[in-house]
Order: C-alpha cells, then sequence, then structure tokens
C-alpha cells in the first residue's frame, strides 16, 4: 500500500474532486525532448535520479538528501538473504544472481554519481548508471524484476541525457533544495511517502510525460504530499519552512507549473479535511 493506493480508493478519489476543483494548466509550450523508446516508466525514474543528481551538483552542499531508495532496496534483499540462512554458497541461483548485479548497480552508481558531483561530466555510465537505479526502484515497487536488469538501450540513454539539456536550460535553482523529502511521522500513514522535489517554498513532482497537461490524479498526488507536509512537516527543515505552492516539472517541455496553496489556507473547508484525510488514511492501512 501507499499514497497512490490510497488516491485510487473510490471514496478519496470523490473526496478529493469534490473538494478541491482542478486548476486550469496554464502552460502552452512544445515538446522539446522525444521519446525514442516505450520504456516509459524506466525512463522517467531513471531522469527522477539524473536530475536529482543536477541539483545536488547545482545547490551544492546547502543540499539536503537523504539515502536513494535503490540503497534502501539492496540493502532490504541482502537482510532477507541472511534472515533465511542464505549465503554465497546456498542461495538459489536466481536470488544470487539478481542480488549479485543489483549490488553491482547499486555500487557503479555511486562511483558514478561521486565522479559527477566532482567534474560535472554527463557520461554513459552515469545515464547507465541511473537506468539501473531505476530498475532496481521498479522492482521495489512492483515486485517484478526485469529481464534486462542491468542494461540499457542506447536510444534510453540518449532520451536521458537530451532530459538532462532541457533541464539546465530551466532556472531551476534553489535557496532551499531537498531531494526525496519525507514527512515525519506523516509519512508513515500511508506506509511511506516521499515526494521528488522540495525548491524553496515548493513541493515539485517529476513528471516525465510527452503530455503537457494536468491530471486529476496527478492534482490529487500533490494535494496528497501537502496534507502529509500539514501533519509531520519536512524531515531537514525546520517547522518555520512553510510550503506555498505545488508543482510539476514536466520534463520534457523543461516547465515548472506551480499552484498556490493560499486558497486552501484561507478556507474554513481544509482543517476538517485534514482531519477527514488523517482517520481515513489510518483505517485504510491499519
Amino acid at each position: 500500500m501507499s499514497l497512490t493506493t490510497f488516491l485510487n480508493l473510490k471514496e478519496v478519489r470523490i473526496k478529493f474532486k469534490t473538494e478541491f476543483p482542478k486548476p486550469v494548466l496554464e502552460i502552452n509550450s512544445k515538446i522539446l525532448a522525444e521519446p525514442f523508446t516505450n520504456n516509459y516508466v524506466l525512463v522517467g525514474s531513471a531522469f527522477d535520479y539524473l536530475l536529482r543528481f543536477y541539483l545536488q551538483r547545482l545547490n551544492g552542499a546547502k543540499t539536503i538528501h537523504s539515502e536513494w531508495v535503490a540503497s534502501s532496496v539492496v540493502a532490504r534483499y541482502q537482510n532477507r538473504m541472511k534472515q533465511k540462512g542464505f549465503n554465497n554458497a546456498s542461495s538459489p541461483t536466481y536470488i544470487k544472481t539478481d542480488l549479485e548485479i543489483m549490488t553491482g548497480i547499486h555500487n557503479k552508481a555511486k562511483e558514478a554519481h561521486r565522479l559527477y558531483l566532482k567534474n560535472g561530466l554527463v557520461t554513459d555510465q552515469l545515464l547507465g548508471c541511473a537506468y539501473g537505479l531505476a530498475q532496481i526502484d521498479h522492482f521495489f515497487r512492483s515486485g517484478y524484476i526485469d529481464p534486462n536488469l542491468g542494461h540499457v538501450q542506447e536510444k534510453d540513454m540518449k532520451d536521458l541525457k537530451n532530459l538532462l539539456l532541457v533541464a539546465k536550460n530551466t532556472n531551476i535553482k534553489a535557496k532551499v533544495c531537498v531531494l526525496n523529502p519525507t514527512f515525519g511521522q506523516a509519512s508513515q500513514l500511508v506506509c511511506g511517502a516521499d515526494t521528488d522535489l522540495i525548491l524553496d517554498n515548493t513541493i515539485v513532482d517529476i513528471k516525465t510525460t510527452k503530455f503537457l497537461e494536468l491530471t486529476r490524479d496527478q492534482y490529487n498526488q500533490l494535494i496528497g504530499y501537502y496534507c502529509l507536509y500539514k501533519l509531520g512537516g519536512i524531515d531537514g527543515l525546520t517547522k518555520r519552512h512553510k510550503i506555498k505552492s505545488l508543482g510539476i516539472y514536466y520534463s520534457r517541455f523543461g516547465k515548472l507549473a506551480t499552484f498556490s496553496v493560499e486558497e486552501f489556507e484561507k478556507s474554513s473547508k481544509f482543517i476538517p479535511f485534514l482531519k477527514w484525510f488523517k482517520k481515513t488514511a489510518k483505517m485504510v492501512f491499519k
């Protein structure tokens, strides 16, 4: 279960739609980075990593970052092997192979990330490692091992390089930059939740889609993150740090769309909604 699962419940969808009319997306732009394959999910997840690498280098030591999802997946998989009493000799071949590949991807990615922060060079190794981390993330979210684990098509690497070039031409530097922020104890309301970025006073979700549109699901997701922030704050930031807007970075268009939360704060309905959100999440995830 997750925030996405929670937001997909019929009762929750109806409540969100009733309480929060979807705003109009006031952006018109041509696509700047066309996809070269139909590996949309993996390329999107790989770019999430790549953009965070870029922002960490751009914003330097003031960047607040947490452990990669892929790091926790590899560590969890290794611990599970130990708990089951497997060792290198006794492990079932397929488990041993998958773990070896994931560990190898993770270790190479750590080194590629370190070098990138040092020299800023976007190498094929960096692009391939970002894709490999996305494959590990996909295993974590779906329980499905990609049969091409550890391999990436050249067209997908070209796609990632183009997406990063677009991002470099977008003004996304921030005084406050948090990568993969979590929401204190409130994250556990939905069995763990994190968003992609905090840029200054904006919660940002990255969408690598060829459609420049704001869907109901995307808006619900942003509101869900805002509710978690109101309930638990943001790990790594003080309580004085206020979120003033919600945003989506449309990576194929190089556009950051933002939506003010001022109306939420002014509405007399928001506090009751927040109480409903917390109560319902506890019931669903008990």
